[in-house]
């Protein structure tokens, strides 16, 4: 199934007000369907549509109470053609009386910025490259650290479920509460992340492709990426270094951080031991 067209209701305390900031950012209306009630701002002619509605016959639609502006129930994000676009709206919306929540921000292959408008709603106004993120996506990401423990440790506590339980998690709102390891090639292997709070749990699951005793770990996730770990001898030292396939959904940078900050527990919990 499709749709042919999407209008977003919202409500809003002025009507003039809202039409002149919008005209002002450089957008038009449907006069067809625009009245002394609601007016119909347009997001892509003949597709998506944004209905601007009076307090009064939103809550006659809505038959609910109207958030206030202090509250957030829904971000409105919109691409549009350009990273000078993005800007253009932003800078426009904000010498309109808009107001900036966050700063912008720049993933190479996305960039975004956002305000709200008078009435509190929230837009996120986005710029996507799409041959960059292909570029971004299929490149390998390593993450390394130097651990101040013998080799023979680091493989202890890199391999053994009683110690990864104690630090594959990124951050300390986060927990491994179980895990299981069959360390052999063909072997599987699953760590279950949860937050501390109980909102959030998911399996970090693999199989082995090959195990060198103390030296190397390579292994295949269930979404079909690869990773593989080196562990160098340096005597009292280890140096760890993992690289892995990422995935399409996040920043590759944001990724690196998430992997970059597991591996820094794993160096903090081994050098406590």
């Amino acid at each position: 199934m499709s749709v042919s067209a999407i209008y977003v209701n919202l409500p809003a305390s002025d009507l003039q007000q809202a039409r002149k900031f919008w005209s002002r950012l450089g957008f038009s209306f449907n006069e067809q369907f625009s009245d002394e009630k609601a007016i119909c701002l347009v997001l892509k002619e003949n597709t998506i549509y944004a209905m601007l509605i009076s307090h009064e016959q939103f809550y006659a639609f809505a038959q609910r109470p109207i958030a206030s502006p202090q509250s957030t129930q829904v971000l409105l994000a919109i691409e549009v053609e350009s990273r000078e676009r993005v800007d253009e709206i932003v800078t426009a919306a904000l010498a309109q009386g808009g107001s900036r929540y966050r700063e912008a921000a720049d993933h190479g292959w996305m960039y975004y910025d956002c305000f709200a408008d008078p009435d509190g709603h929230q837009w996120e106004i986005m710029f996507t490259d799409v041959a960059l993120l292909a570029a971004q996506s299929s490149a390998a990401i390593t993450v390394e650290a130097i651990v101040e423990a013998r080799v023979e440790a680091v493989w202890e506590k890199w391999t053994s479920p009683d110690h990864i339980v104690n630090w594959n998690f990124a951050s300390d709102d986060w927990h491994c509460p179980a895990a299981t390891n069959d360390l052999r090639a063909g072997g599987r292997f699953s760590s279950t992340m949860a937050s501390r709070d109980g909102s959030m749990s998911f399996d970090f699951e693999g199989t082995y492709e090959s195990v060198a005793p103390l030296s190397s770990i390579a292994y295949v996730m269930d979404d079909g990426r690869k990773v593989s770990i080196s562990f160098e001898d340096l005597g009292n030292r280890t140096h760890v270094r993992e690289t892995f396939d990422p995935e399409q959904m996040n920043p590759a940078e944001l990724q690196q951080a998430g992997w970059q900050a597991i591996l820094n527990q794993f160096k903090s919990y081994t050098e406590g031991q």
